[in-house]
């Protein structure tokens, strides 16, 4: 066999391997159950090593090109794939060439089983922009459209540009849009943030902040703590950077630090990831006494923590409770957080916060790296619809909506659903959780309950581990209450008889049980 090996072309030796037998064999060059040289015998006669030649030929098996014989070799299939008639444009290896390229065997190791097919099923069900007419969507926390302060938010874009000129327009600094930058502590203080324009990177959103992050931080195999329900965003981050990620069990008082000690102390853990106001998708805020703990652990251990601030403005009831930050005084505390969930969801922008100036510059490197700056026209729109005080008004009367809507939910859940189900009462934030049987499983109750027009997103979408799938939560800032009534109402029916079918069953199975 002829073979034209060319090591500088960037494509991997065991592709070109792989490509031109298959050419050899489609072509007839090679005849079906004909058996192909072996392993070592190729790999010396191409001078590569044998290792290169035994994943080309794994590669042709799994085409269905080639079958293999344990003590026996590697043969050709009987009937080929895609033959190619002789005589043909296809019938030279030229042509062959100039086909489209394949980039099988191309893809980093820890991407080729990124996407989950459940979680992709699950993603397309309960995400949209906007839903279908007569769906109603607990699985949004998008407000809808009648609360956007629109006429203001459209004044302050053209006051910004009249203030700022074109440079709102230009290529800027890396780090953010200086105005901005400069109005953000004070904005900040108002979480009992002690914060300094030059310790601030701004960012297109949280999302981008801890993609950001984590190329500065992680390696493949490193192991990340986060809670055992999280942000799907972090976890899709850490998954595609091949990282380990470990969860730990959460209460209504947030991590169960007792846990993470012991986690602590029998792992090398990089960093750790946590939402402790709101918890997503818990609602679940984490005591004083735990922060304390958290953060004694991760000085005793010296690992950054990255605290996720998306909605601490959200507080429906309840006093404040410091965040990490302010807790902390040893510089270990990372901030991500958004204007998104707060404000307009759309706009993409956050920021992250690092006291710490070696890893705030390569923090900027690694955004200039990215794309280099966020916009700077939405960054003075902001700033001016926030020193204009049209934030202070949208936002107290999104409160006033949300603690109607969420009390509404509620409610409802204590009139419609079964005794079984544990519903939450968040005391702030964008939505309830719900805490099943575990005998129910909510992805079956989701493709049910999208049949008769209610969607949420169940707890497989949150978790590190999914091995259960008994929970859901609720989304209840996208709808008016008498909507939300309706769609709790019709979830309550299928929650009830989805405890009579599994109850049914298990009476079937225990009558069929053998009599001892």
């Amino acid at each position: 066999m002829y073979f034209h090996m060319d090591k500088n072309s960037g494509i991997p030796l065991y592709i070109q391997i792989e490509s031109q037998i298959a050419f050899l064999i489609r072509n007839g060059t090679i005849k079906p159950l004909e058996r192909l040289p072996a392993t070592r015998e190729l790999a010396e006669q191409l001078g590569v090593h044998r290792n290169t030649v035994v994943q080309a030929y794994q590669e042709l098996e799994v085409k269905g090109i080639t079958f293999s014989q344990i003590g026996s070799g590697t043969y050709v299939s009987k009937f080929i794939p895609n033959p190619i008639v002789p005589g043909t444009e296809m019938d030279s290896l030229a042509s062959f060439q100039q086909q489209k390229m394949s980039f099988d065997g191309l893809y980093a190791d820890h991407w080729l089983n990124l996407e989950d097919i459940d979680l992709l099923d699950i993603e397309n069900t309960i995400r949209s922009c906007e839903f279908p007419k007569g769906v109603i969507g607990f699985s949004s926390v998008v407000p809808d459209k009648s609360l956007f302060p629109l006429r203001e938010f459209q004044n302050c874009t053209y006051r910004a540009i009249q203030k700022f000129g074109v440079g709102l327009l230009e290529m800027g600094n890396t780090q953010g849009f200086q105005p901005f930058l400069d109005y953000v502590p004070s904005f900040l203080m108002k979480r009992g943030m002690r914060v300094k324009s030059d310790d601030l990177v701004v960012v297109s959103g949280i999302q981008q902040g801890l993609d950001l992050i984590s190329r500065i931080f992680l390696n493949p195999g490193d192991a990340v703590i986060t809670e055992e329900l999280t942000y799907r965003g972090a976890l899709n981050i850490f998954n595609s950077k091949g990282v380990k990620v470990i969860g730990i069990p959460l209460d209504q008082d947030g991590m169960r630090v007792d846990t993470l000690e012991t986690i602590l102390s029998r792992h090398r853990v990089k960093m750790i990831y946590t939402i402790p106001t709101f918890q997503n998708p818990t609602g679940a805020v984490m005591s004083l006494e735990r922060r304390k703990q958290l953060l004694a652990l991760a000085s005793r251990y010296q690992i950054p923590v990255v605290e996720d601030q998306f909605a601490n403005e959200l507080r429906l009831e309840g006093e404040d409770i410091p965040s990490l930050y302010s807790l902390g005084d040893n510089g270990n505390v990372i901030v991500v957080g958004s204007f998104s969930k707060i404000l307009f969801h759309g706009i993409r922008l956050g920021w992250v916060i690092a006291p710490n100036k070696e890893f705030l510059s390569k923090l900027i490197l690694a955004k200039k790296i990215n794309d280099w700056q966020s916009n700077y026209l939405i960054q003075g729109a902001i700033l001016e619809f926030c020193l204009e005080g049209y934030f202070d008004k949208y936002l107290k009367r999104k409160l006033k909506i949300l603690k109607t809507r969420r009390d509404t939910m509620h409610q409802a859940a204590m009139d419609f659903f079964p005794e079984e189900m544990v519903c939450n009462k968040p005391k702030g934030g964008l939505f309830s959780w719900v805490d099943m049987p575990r005998t129910t499983n909510a992805y079956e109750l989701l493709m049910e309950s999208k049949r008769k027009g209610v969607l949420f997103t169940p707890k497989r979408f949150f978790t590190v581990h999914s091995d259960a799938d008994n929970g859901m939560r609720l989304g209840y800032v996208s709808h008016e209450p008498g909507i939300i009534l309706e769609g709790m109402k019709i979830l309550g029916n299928l929650l009830k008889e989805s405890l009579v079918n599994v109850s049914s069953s298990q009476a079937t199975d225990r009558s069929a049980a053998p009599v001892i």
